[in-house]
């Protein structure tokens, strides 16, 4: 999963380089989460990868779809 992430954001010549993923994702995390602790829109599901959750102004929130 971290390849596919890797290569479709950076391009097939970054490679798999999981360490760089989970430092940009930290950052990102640190960006949009308000509590990095509890994290509410970013989720890692280990083995499988990262997920969005949207969070409605009802503050319900769902996982993003993808393809």
């Amino acid at each position: 999963m971290h390849q596919f992430i890797t290569q479709n954001i950076w391009g097939k010549n970054w490679g798999s380089n999981q360490a760089s993923l989970r430092v940009f994702m930290a950052t990102l995390r640190k960006k949009l989460e308000p509590n990095e602790d509890s994290p509410e829109y970013i989720q890692t599901h280990i083995g499988v990868g990262y997920r969005m959750v949207q969070v409605d102004e009802s503050h319900t929130r769902t996982a993003c779809q993808t393809k």
